[in-house]
């Protein structure tokens, strides 16, 4: 137990939490998940950086115009192709 406390743990997140999110997500929303597709994070800019981290370059991602211009930021520091689907445009 002490080795738990003082290590960074999981970098997605606790497992035993990400158990429950997927049961919750399956009673909740009716959405089928494992644990292993589920990251945990503290914050905002922390999620961004991680999810960039797992896509590499070969991940696509969906934003909202106008959103977030950090997160857009981010893509583009990590080489990610980005877009805006047509029901976000202006």
């Amino acid at each position: 137990m002490q080795e738990k406390i003082i290590s960074y743990g999981d970098p997605q997140g606790e497992p035993e939490l990400r158990e429950v999110l997927v049961d919750y997500c399956y009673a909740a929303r009716g959405v089928r998940s494992t644990a292993d597709k589920i990251v945990i994070a503290s914050g905002t800019q922390q999620l961004l950086t991680v999810l960039c981290r797992i896509l590499g370059r070969s991940g696509k991602v969906a934003m909202e115009k106008p959103g977030f211009v950090q997160g857009e930021t981010d893509f583009y520091r990590f080489w990610l192709e980005y877009f805006f689907p047509a029901i976000f445009r202006e």
